[in-house]
């Protein structure tokens, strides 16, 4: 929580509005009798994401569109695992993106998040037959299609998120090592990780901090659930 008299900064509201869609994934997914802690729920469904990459929500939303067109419904219960699973890859993409600095992308996968988050809560209350819910949904299915279509557009830049992406893996594995183990302050970590990856110093502070907000963020979620 920010400090009394601090203004919210956009990586704060990122991360704020990443607890929240996660505690609505994982009410969703214990309404459907699944009973895991946040911990293990975060752990499995979301984190494996943002630590590797994969699954993707690519790989969820295929499936959903396909089971669909199969079926003919698109509540039904394994369906229902589907969304949340979707809305998960995405909050992990949105981690990964947050944690790299790249703001826009964080929030586009935040706000497809919350679309499958939207969608499955709009068939369990009954509310998918509002007009207004409904245009909502259409119009974010849109979205989400102009980002496929667009993706070839961004190959370049998705190079550049990969590349940034194993040298950030690389400096959060070294200080998940070394960072409390050796009482470390930020700057002293930075400095430290001149050897570990070629990046200039603020860079370097910029991995620190980004590091210690992403685990801070979990940790947060992690004690919400045992109160």
């Amino acid at each position: 929580m920010n400090s009394p008299g601090r203004c919210a900064t956009t990586d704060d509201r990122i991360y704020q509005y990443f607890e929240s869609i996660s505690e609505t994934a994982h009410s969703l997914w214990t309404d459907l009798g699944v009973i895991m802690s946040f911990d293990a729920f975060a752990g499995a469904l979301i984190f494996t994401t943002r630590d590797y990459g994969s699954p993707t929500a690519r790989q969820f939303l295929n499936e959903y569109a396909d089971s669909v067109e199969t079926t003919g419904d698109e509540c039904a219960r394994m369906q229902r695992f589907m969304l949340i699973r979707l809305s998960c890859a995405y909050l992990g993409e949105a981690l990964r993106y947050a944690d790299d600095g790249y703001r826009d992308d964080a929030w586009e996968s935040l706000l497809l998040a919350q679309y499958a988050v939207a969608k499955l809560s709009g068939f369990i209350a009954g509310e998918n037959e509002n007009p207004k819910r409904d245009a909502m949904l259409k119009e974010m299915a849109k979205h989400e299609a102009q980002r496929m279509i667009s993706e070839r557009a961004r190959k370049a830049a998705d190079k550049t998120h990969e590349g940034n992406r194993a040298t950030r893996d690389e400096a959060f594995k070294w200080l998940d090592e070394h960072f409390e183990k050796r009482k470390l302050t930020n700057d002293r970590a930075a400095e430290l990780l001149g050897d570990v990856v070629s990046k200039e110093f603020s860079t370097r502070l910029s991995y620190v901090k980004k590091w210690k907000q992403s685990r801070q963020s979990a940790s947060r979620l992690g004690c919400r659930q045992t109160h």
